[in-house]
């Protein structure tokens, strides 16, 4: 009996043995499929649709006729600014502020005196301020989360949110030439500088959130001079300067590992240490309007003449070299990069581009829009004089 069953394990085990080497194959041959796919679905990832079935998704129980669904009314205002915020809509107005969720509801409504608003937004953060006003909010998942007030003659400049949601308000302040306050996700203040012998016209917070750079203004003889200073937010100590020279800087604006300096006549890739790791120059062409929110990437547009719609699209990357450029020959009404995608608002009509500025959707009839909002799923907010809707590209 013994011996049978000797018998019966070494055939099992002969049977195991001849048996191994396939299935090593075999499981060799599906961890490498495995391997490929994966590799294939990164280098083939802008070509695949997945955002499609992303917004299938998300907005399955939208009411749409064919593509596009209106959901967004509001009183007619010139003055008022838009963004896009949570899957709906945020809009700022010389008679306050309103957040609308994706259905078209209001979530919020704000009564405020805004004679020039501007909106920032990220992730869940979203910054309303008065430019040359006196009043900032900051909400946070729909909510009002703070409200700054000046006193007296006082007023803000300028502020910018990091990705992380963190604020940096620049505004003037009693005894000094101006104050730069930041505050986190939270809108806990964390710094503060007043500078007492420049003016500053913007600041950022790197997205590292532990480093902020601002633009102080000054003179050199009969020269305009523009220096970045730059201060570790765990200290009151300067930790950085880096000249600027006589560039009139536009605007300061995070991106992924650097700060984006935009001045009239170059884009300024500064890290953070201050020191520039690239520089991308307009060659003579005027700068008209410009989207930072892209991942990792800036857009620009960027007219030849004075006048008339000849320019380019140029898509820069983190660290200011140029991925890809478009010549255009039509007019802009707005530029605008989220996610993968940039959507350019024509006069006659929409054009979804990639970062490499191919064509991903095209909306011909927009409807009298006069603007468009990208949004990271590919869908675009077409925003008119009294309504708004959502093209989502098929």
């Amino acid at each position: 009996m013994n011996t049978l069953e000797q018998k019966k394990k070494q055939k099992k085990k002969k049977r195991l043995q001849k048996q191994g080497p396939l299935k090593r194959i075999l499981s060799f041959a599906a961890m490498l499929a495995i391997i490929l796919g994966a590799v294939s679905l990164v280098v083939h990832r802008d070509s695949l649709n997945f955002d499609a079935l992303r917004r299938a998704v998300n907005y399955r129980k939208a009411e749409r006729d064919a593509s596009q669904s209106a959901q967004f009314t509001y009183d007619e205002d010139a003055g008022s600014r838009f963004a896009s915020y949570r899957n709906g809509l945020i809009r700022a107005s010389s008679a306050g502020i309103r957040i609308y969720s994706q259905n078209g509801l209001t979530a919020l409504s704000e009564t405020a005196s805004l004679s020039k608003p501007a909106i920032l937004t990220s992730g869940s953060t979203s910054v309303v301020y008065d430019i040359g006003g006196q009043d900032l909010y900051a909400f946070a998942d729909s909510r009002k989360a703070l409200h700054l007030k000046l006193g007296g003659e006082l007023s803000f400049f300028s502020a910018s949110l990091n990705r992380s949601g963190w604020l940096a308000a620049v505004s003037q302040s009693k005894g000094y030439k101006a104050t730069v306050s930041v505050y986190d996700k939270e809108q806990a203040r964390k710094f503060q500088w007043n500078s007492s012998s420049r003016f500053v016209s913007d600041a950022a917070v790197f997205n590292d959130c532990k480093t902020m750079a601002a633009v102080a203004i000054g003179q050199s003889g009969t020269q305009f001079q523009s220096k970045l200073i730059l201060y570790k937010l765990d200290s009151d100590k300067q930790y950085g300067e880096t000249d600027l020279g006589s560039r009139m800087v536009l605007s300061v604006i995070p991106m992924k590992d650097h700060l984006a300096v935009l001045s009239e006549n170059d884009f300024l890739a500064v890290d953070g240490k201050g020191k520039i790791d690239g520089t991308f120059s307009y060659d003579n062409r005027r700068l008209r309007s410009f989207s930072m929110d892209g991942d990792g990437f800036a857009v620009l547009h960027l007219g030849k003449y004075i006048a008339g719609s000849l320019g380019d699209l140029v898509t820069l990357d983190d660290s200011g070299r140029e991925i890809a450029s478009l010549d255009i020959n039509e007019d802009v009404l707005s530029v605008s990069a989220a996610g993968r995608y940039i959507a350019v608002l024509y006069a006659s009509h929409l054009d979804v581009y990639s970062k490499n500025l191919k064509l991903y959707a095209r909306l011909e009839n927009t409807e009298s829009a006069r603007n468009a909002l990208m949004r990271s799923d590919g869908s675009v907010m077409m925003v008119g004089s009294g309504s708004a809707w959502l093209y989502l590209p098929k």
